[in-house]
């Protein structure tokens, strides 16, 4: 059995066992011309995996889903060419003869890669190129906004759409987050679902993001959900997070209420 850390360009009969972290079209709208992941293998080690629209000798793309562990066997391995999403010097290309089959969990661990607010604030050249996560709970939401933007063929001003999303750590510090599009979209509805409803007595309300970037936006850095691989989770239950314990490590967590102004849709 390989691991993602033998990986090379010498041959293509490789098998490893990965974890779907992240699944989406590109592009996001119009003719799929392929589909990517963001997988991860026992040992945590992330790369990314293109899968062309065509035909494969055991058909397996439908059967693909994010959370799920498959043995992918026989692909070709590539310097990687894109932005670096799973940092990793290499990308797999799908081929015809690969095969994508699911199997059992092999751990329940998903390899986060939290960031500090210090190191956003202070993020050096590196951290601008790549993915990353964060995790706090809400302090406050804005309304929502757009960006100035510009829609090329098969877009529209949906990915335009944001809210500002400020998180803190359990030592006090914040993080700023932009959700963009469909991400700005769930955190709306996810958190005003929880604080309109009426068992909601001010607990705190924890945001996970996976796979956005630090970047500059107005004057200062952010963690902002550019890339189709952006996830967001509010209140995350995944096996290996105890959302719980979490929330007990704020020393006053009553005080966590969210200050949110009216988000209109406008």
């Amino acid at each position: 059995m390989d691991l993602i850390s033998d990986l090379s360009m010498a041959r293509t009969n490789w098998g490893i066992h990965v974890k779907i972290l992240a699944l989406w079209n590109n592009p996001s709208r119009g003719i799929v011309l392929e589909k990517r992941m963001i997988v991860v293998d026992v040992k945590g080690n992330y790369i990314e995996v293109i899968v062309p629209n065509r035909t494969y000798r055991k058909a397996f793309v439908r059967n693909l889903s994010e959370g799920k562990w498959f043995y992918l066997e026989n692909f070709q391995v590539f310097p990687c060419k894109s932005t670096c999403f799973a940092l990793n010097t290499y990308e797999i290309r799908c081929m015809w003869e690969t095969t994508m089959v699911s199997v059992s969990d092999k751990t329940s661990n998903n390899f986060y890669h939290f960031v500090f607010p210090s190191e956003v604030e202070n993020a050096l050249d590196v951290q601008f190129h790549h993915v990353t996560d964060a995790v706090g709970v809400v302090v406050s939401l804005s309304p929502i906004r757009r960006i100035p933007f510009v829609c090329r063929e098969n877009e529209t001003d949906y990915s335009a759409r944001y809210v500002k999303l400020t998180i803190k750590d359990n030592m006090g510090n914040r993080t700023t987050c932009i959700a963009l599009g469909e991400c700005c979209e769930t955190v709306v509805k996810k958190v005003t679902t929880i604080l309109s409803s009426p068992s909601y007595n001010y607990q705190p309300i924890v945001a996970m993001m996976r796979f956005w970037r630090v970047q500059a936006f107005e004057g200062k850095n952010v963690v902002m959900s550019v890339d189709d691989c952006a996830r967001v989770y509010i209140n995350p239950t995944f096996e290996d997070f105890d959302l719980e314990r979490y929330i007990r490590s704020f020393s006053d967590p009553e005080s966590d209420a969210v200050y949110m102004e009216e988000v209109a849709s406008n």
